[in-house]
């Protein structure tokens, strides 16, 4: 049995509570399967996505058991909603098929999150996998990580080859080992990201653009808020937009720096009404400001009032 975690059971997904521009994560929530009292935390916090970890967070004589209690707390706890993930082992390891094997009958299961993705192949076959496991009903979403120097090196074939994928997260503490890049583990300064992670982060991110992926950055070790805070800003401002979260406290600092400000909702209102009264009088672009906007703005524009929960149609 599942030890109680103080939440109930409840019917099955649908609406998330907190949509990007398409739907996707924005504060991934990762929880350790094997860790049922942390569960209700987890779904008090302000994350829009939690994720059930049976990779990283659970040491090899402890994933069947792991399997067991994340299976059960997706049939019988309440994770209102939220997007709900389950984080599984890779593929070539002894614990990964049998994890996407058992999952295959979860109803309440949202996606699933594929460590260690590396080439194109590796993506199709998760793919085919999770499509064939279902027996005909709807496939969990698909998010992936890449966090290995040869996953960097392809991540436009991957992503290419994907077409149903919703994320990619870049895992920066694996790629470091892949790069035998040591600084963040004997420590260097905190905060600092080395050059070559900086690199790879900037290839993932633009593959995720060119092939219409959402980008997200994985997770930062320090619970501190201003700590949190500025790796939270460095991830957006690298192009992420979402980010891993490891702790329930550093969840404000991801979900605030992801949500657009007041004043740039405001200047995105304003921006679509200059654009309507141009186009009425037909021009192609307005002044705002004292700077012309145009079609380009237009997309922005709409991409930060859904960012921030809003609704309008312009």
């Amino acid at each position: 049995g599942l030890p109680s975690s103080g939440i109930t059971r409840a019917p099955h997904r649908i609406v998330f509570e907190r949509p990007t521009l398409d739907g996707s994560p924005c504060c991934v929530l990762s929880v350790p399967a094997n860790r049922p009292t942390f569960f209700a935390k987890a779904v008090a916090s302000d994350a829009d996505t939690l994720m059930l970890d049976l990779e990283d967070a659970v040491f090899p004589d402890q994933k069947s058991e792991a399997r067991r209690k994340a299976l059960a707390a997706l049939r019988d706890l309440d994770w209102r909603r939220k997007r709900l993930l389950v984080r599984i082992n890779a593929l070539d390891t002894p614990w990964g098929i049998d994890d996407l094997m058992l999952l295959a009958s979860a109803e309440r299961l949202d996606g699933v999150m594929v460590p260690k993705i590396e080439t194109a192949e590796d993506i199709a076959t998760a793919t085919r996998l999770l499509e064939r496991l279902r027996g005909g009903r709807e496939a969990p979403e698909l998010h992936i990580l890449v966090e290995t120097a040869r996953g960097v090196a392809n991540v436009e074939r991957i992503l290419a080859a994907a077409p149903r994928l919703q994320s990619v997260t870049f895992g920066s503490g694996d790629y470091a080992r892949s790069v035998a890049d040591w600084s963040s583990f004997t420590g260097g300064p905190l905060g600092e990201t080395p050059s070559l992670q900086l690199w790879a982060k900037a290839r993932v991110v633009n593959a995720a653009y060119a092939f219409d992926v959402t980008p997200i950055d994985g997770p930062s070790p320090s619970i501190i808020e201003a700590a949190a805070r500025r790796a939270a800003a460095a991830s957006k401002a690298a192009g992420f937009r979402g980010k891993w979260a490891i702790h329930p406290e550093q969840v404000p600092a991801i979900r605030e720096i992801f949500t657009p400000a007041p004043e740039a909702v405001a200047w995105a209102g304003r921006a679509l009404a200059a654009l309507d009264r141009a186009e009425a009088a037909g021009q192609g672009a307005a002044q705002l400001d004292g700077r012309l906007v145009e079609a380009a703005h237009r997309a922005i524009a709409h991409r930060m009032l859904a960012e921030a929960g809003k609704k309008e149609e312009h």
